[in-house]
């Protein structure tokens, strides 16, 4: 559990850590619905898989750790496998299945896999704050609305830091309660369901923790003097535009040519 998991910020020293996330997040969107509108043939997915490899390559992230990351949604993954597998294109139940179902259920499932993979791009090379910032810039013509932003950028915050800070929490709960003898230490699977719903070892003292971690965190961003100038996004630079070129480039050659 504190290891790698899906949403963590792995800090690297490579130019895509360095791109705008904003730049990050328009690109992830595009990938995204390539793959939604182009991503039902074999040579489509692995044509975005060479994209996504390339990409993984540059911000030195191991496929190790892209592998622990979406590994927390084998159960998903399972699910749509299976539903793909006996219900036809119609919603109707079947269990006749053919060569051509298994291949079209491994397509739409493989095809979600990417999807969060992609989103892995920014998730892995951004960090809470930036991904924030990001997120921030669609928000501001609401102000024009008479819209509280200000609000908003502080819920996107919590929520956005809610998720790494569950597992940190947890996993330090888990170790000093294996410390007291409470949990074993190689628990089993059905030991580890226990552990996962048990309200007063680890539940409750887990959302104790966090809550308290998001009001001081909503408390300190509703006092900062202007929270416009801390969700300042920084200059889009040359490189930023070199990459959501070759982006839009590979895509394009993707939907015309794969």
């Amino acid at each position: 559990m504190n290891n790698i998991y899906f949403g963590k910020y792995v800090p690297r020293n490579s130019i895509i850590h360095k791109i705008n996330p904003l730049i990050k997040l328009l690109a992830v969107t595009l990938i995204s619905s390539f793959l939604v509108i182009s991503g039902n043939t074999i040579t489509s997915l692995i044509y975005c898989s060479i994209i996504f490899i390339g990409i993984l390559t540059i911000a030195k992230i191991k496929f190790i750790e892209v592998i622990k990351a979406i590994y927390s949604f084998k159960i998903l993954i399972l699910f749509i496998l299976v539903i793909r597998l006996f219900f036809d294109n119609d919603g109707n139940f079947t269990t006749h299945i053919t060569y051509l179902s298994i291949q079209e259920s491994l397509l739409v499932t493989y095809q979600l896999i990417l999807i969060l993979l992609v989103s892995l791009i920014i998730t892995f090379t951004s960090s809470p704050m930036d991904i924030t910032k990001a997120l921030f810039f669609f928000i501001k013509p609401l102000q024009k609305f008479k819209v509280n932003i200000n609000n908003i950028a502080v819920s996107l915050i919590i929520s956005i830091r809610f998720i790494p800070l569950m597992f940190e929490e947890a996993s330090k709960i888990i170790v000093s309660q294996k410390l007291r003898g409470a949990f074993p230490e190689k628990p089993t699977i059905i030991e580890k369901c226990k552990i996962i719903f048990s309200l007063d070892a680890l539940l409750i003292p887990l959302f104790i923790r966090v809550f308290n971690y998001a009001d001081s965190i909503a408390i300190t961003m509703m006092y900062r003097h202007n929270i416009k100038d801390t969700l300042k996004l920084q200059k889009i630079t040359q490189i930023d535009i070199i990459f959501i070129s070759i982006i839009i480039l590979l895509l394009t050659i993707g939907y015309y040519y794969v």
